[in-house]
């Protein structure tokens, strides 16, 4: 970040009140004020380091006291935001500040009282941590905040910012809206808010501003969500205005009208990664005509499904991976499906190659499956996935991919579904293989104890899942896909009940799921939160053999 603009004042001998306007992702102003528990004796302005552009200062209290306590609040409103923010905190307790912390934070992790080695648990309740730092409430205490219009705004139920939407909407929302409803509410409904003050949903918002970082609108599977919930102020009407708005107004990240005129996005339009855009902003058009359907928008509903399946007019079935097209409907030629690609490297996905990106159908796995010949034919090219090196590894290392597993990198967000297709495509034993590899080899109690990036906790969260035994890998469709548990027991604490996951005969060897049953039906693939909103019981029983259609 670049500070364009700053002033520093001293009010009284207790207080210093500042002000910043920052470029850097976002342009955003920063209103602040810190109050000393000691009077300041003098002030000497200074130019300690050239390099910043700041005012510099040294406060001098004086030699009486050894430990000068402070309290500092912001606001992207005005001082008066930033003072009211810092009122919420009286006194100088400090002691008192950290146990109510403590037990804020014991709150969030204790909404699951899970079981396992030492190990086991440090890693999952890291995990539960890293994935609930963020997003970060930013309304001030009187509900006042600066939006993506740079006008002042109100939000009585508190407004939301620093959402890495385009990780975090594959498995750190949905813990949310799983366990922490009380906060996945308001999240989705600044997503609204967005909406309304900006006029479309957000991207990737910063300080409640705009960053177009990253692709698609993936947004919209979140309001699906909230909607689908129940979350209050989430209503129908008012969420499908916000993902139409979305999905056809023309924004930075995506043309709609050069993509309606082709069905996807071509190679030889305004953007670069046109696979990736295609292949995301079908899966956020499926859950468009979710909705268009439930209104009875009929026309609405058929534009949408046809977009939703626009992967198809992209999948190459002499390559069986999805290969870029040009406006004239010739495919990408020549074509070298691992070949990475990002915001740096042209090319025509995001952060991935053709081999990473084929399998991002979140909302039709079973039509890609027959797009490739059927279950046998789409588990083969699965398994090569993980099986397959690619030639230029130098390439591979400037990306700085990481957590790899073949062509698989975990270390990166867009791959994270990928090992639970094995499950819909009956082979249940490759979803357990591939699950524990990346459980025990990618996920650790040290320094290292992440492959990649975790972005505002999607890694981690994805871990959440999975040491459970269970993924939501279409989130907007309230439906979980079985994997395989890491952990012997857990219990969700859920609003509407407890759910008891238990994993019988768990061992090194048994690691594969030979039956599961949720309050005693068995279960055969995937299960609903409406199965398991209000409590019950799920069991998995493990095994040392293989099971598989």
């Amino acid at each position: 970040p670049i500070t364009r603009n700053c002033s520093v004042d001293f009010p009284d001998s207790l207080t210093v009140t500042g002000f910043n306007h920052v470029d850097g992702w976002t342009s955003r102003d920063i209103y602040s004020v810190i109050s000393f528990d000691t009077p300041v004796e003098s002030v000497e302005e200074v130019s300690l380091d050239p390099v910043y552009t700041t005012p510099q200062h040294i406060l001098d209290f004086g030699a009486g006291k050894k430990v000068i306590e402070f309290k500092v609040a912001v606001s992207s409103v005005d001082r008066e935001g930033a003072l009211g923010n810092l009122a919420t905190l009286p006194g100088w307790d400090f002691g008192k500040v950290r146990k109510e912390a403590r037990a804020a934070w014991n709150g969030v992790l204790g909404t699951i009282e899970a079981e396992g080695t030492p190990d086991e648990m440090t890693i999952l309740y890291t995990a539960m941590y890293h994935a609930c730092i963020q997003p970060m409430l930013f309304s001030d205490a009187d509900g006042r905040y600066r939006g993506p219009d740079n006008n002042v705004h109100e939000a009585p139920n508190g407004y939301y910012t620093t959402m890495s939407i385009w990780d975090t909407f594959r498995s750190a929302n949905p813990i949310y809206s799983l366990l922490l409803p009380q906060y996945a509410g308001p999240m989705v409904e600044s997503m609204l808010q967005h909406c309304e003050n900006f006029g479309i949903l957000p991207i990737w918002p910063l300080w409640g501003k705009e960053s177009w970082c990253m692709i698609a609108d993936h947004a919209v599977p979140l309001v699906v969500d909230g909607y689908r919930k129940g979350f209050p102020g989430i209503t129908l009407e008012r969420a499908y205005e916000a993902i139409r708005k979305s999905l056809t107004t023309p924004h930075d990240e995506c043309d709609w009208n050069e993509f309606d005129a082709c069905g996807y996005f071509p190679i030889d339009g305004k953007e670069d990664e046109s696979v990736s855009r295609t292949l995301e902003s079908s899966y956020d058009a499926w859950c468009a005509a979710l909705l268009a359907k439930e209104l009875g928008k009929e026309e609405d509903y058929q534009y949408f499904h046809k977009r939703s399946e626009s992967w198809k007019l992209l999948f190459d079935h002499t390559t069986n991976l999805a290969r870029g097209r040009d406006s004239k409907g010739n495919w990408r030629t020549p074509f070298d499906p691992t070949f990475l690609s990002n915001s740096t490297i042209e090319g025509d996905y995001t952060e991935g190659n053709g081999w990473q990106y084929t399998w991002h159908v979140l909302q039709d796995p079973e039509g890609l499956m027959a797009e490739m010949g059927g279950k046998e034919k789409f588990v083969a090219k699965l398994d090569s996935l993980f099986n397959v090196d690619p030639e230029d590894a130098e390439h591979w290392k400037r990306m700085d991919l990481t957590g790899r597993l073949g062509l698989y990198v975990h270390g990166n967000e867009l791959s994270h579904h990928i090992p639970y297709l094995f499950t819909l495509a009956g082979r249940p034993d490759r979803t357990a293989e591939v699950v524990r590899t990346i459980c025990k080899e990618l996920y650790g109690i040290g320094a290292d104890g992440l492959c990649g990036q975790d972005d505002c906790g999607q890694t981690s969260a994805w871990y959440v899942f999975s040491a459970l035994g269970f993924y939501p890998l279409n989130p907007a469709s309230q439906e979980y896909v079985l994997g395989a548990p890491q952990i012997p027991r857990a219990v969700l604490h859920m609003p509407g009940g407890d759910l008891e996951i238990v994993a019988e005969n768990l061992s090194d060897a048994n690691l594969y799921v030979e039956s599961a049953a949720l309050n005693g039906k068995p279960v055969d693939k995937k299960f609903t939160w409406y199965d398991i909103k209000d409590g019950g019981r799920l069991v998995f029983r493990m095994t040392s053999e293989r099971v598989h259609e």
